[in-house]
């Protein structure tokens, strides 16, 4: 009787040694790519979740630095900017003044800030960031402030050392401030007003950045939705 060892394979042993290591090399495959998508899906919520961190504390050591005054002739006030179409450029939500670390070269720790964020397409290397700019006593053509001049809240970049929009966070698909009042009245769009908020609500949703360049569908996988309440009751005009 010959040996198993040299017994040659009949041609259904081999179809079904071939469909066997074709069904473990498939579960294989498939193992591996479930890893890898959880793997990567892991990894970009671990960036959103530090770019909310980021952008929040931000947001939060502005905000808590707000200073309003009601003071005749040296008025300090806050601007709400009007809502805007999702698909807005340069889409300006809120200015205020408030004393933080200024730019360099400047005397006065108080600083107006705007947040700027817009999805719009045109402008491909700012789409979907939140930017922020600050203007320090040193640059004097958009530092003008006290006393509530007429459109002191809308600061052009006429230096590209001054007045600058900085990037925040990207990957930035929606982001809203909504100033409320002691009495909880929501500060109107296209207000400038002395009073001081009381809290303010931030909105963000965030995606991974990486994938800005993707179809929506493919972004909207890692899409995540943020809110943080900022109370300013402390706060004196």
């Amino acid at each position: 009787m010959m040996p198993i060892w040299r017994r040659k394979f009949t041609l259904v042993e081999l179809i079904v040694s071939m469909a066997l290591v074709s069904s473990i090399m498939l579960i294989l495959f498939s193992f591996l790519a479930s890893s890898q998508r959880t793997w990567s899906l892991s990894d970009s919520t671990a960036r959103i979740y530090q770019n909310s961190r980021t952008a929040f504390n931000i947001i939060e050591r502005d905000l808590q630095c707000i200073v309003n005054s009601a003071v005749s002739n040296r008025e300090i006030g806050l601007y709400v900017f009007g809502p805007t179409p999702a698909d807005a450029n340069d889409a300006l939500h809120a200015c205020f003044v408030a004393s933080t670390e200024p730019l360099a070269g400047a005397y006065s720790r108080l600083c107006e800030i705007t947040y700027k964020h817009h999805i719009d397409s045109s402008d491909p290397a700012t789409q979907y960031n939140l930017t922020r700019q600050l203007v320090s006593d040193n640059d004097s053509a958009n530092w003008d402030f006290l006393g509530q001049p007429a459109d002191w809240w809308l600061n052009n970049n006429l230096n590209p050392d001054l007045a600058e929009f900085q990037k925040v966070v990207g990957g930035v698909a929606e982001f809203s401030m909504t100033f409320y009042t002691e009495d909880n009245t929501v500060f109107s769009a296209g207000s400038d007003t002395v009073v001081r908020p009381a809290r303010v609500v931030v909105d963000l949703v965030l995606f991974d950045e990486s994938l800005k360049n993707l179809p929506a569908t493919q972004r909207f996988k890692t899409q995540r939705s943020f809110t943080k309440v900022f109370y300013l009751g402390h706060l004196q005009n």
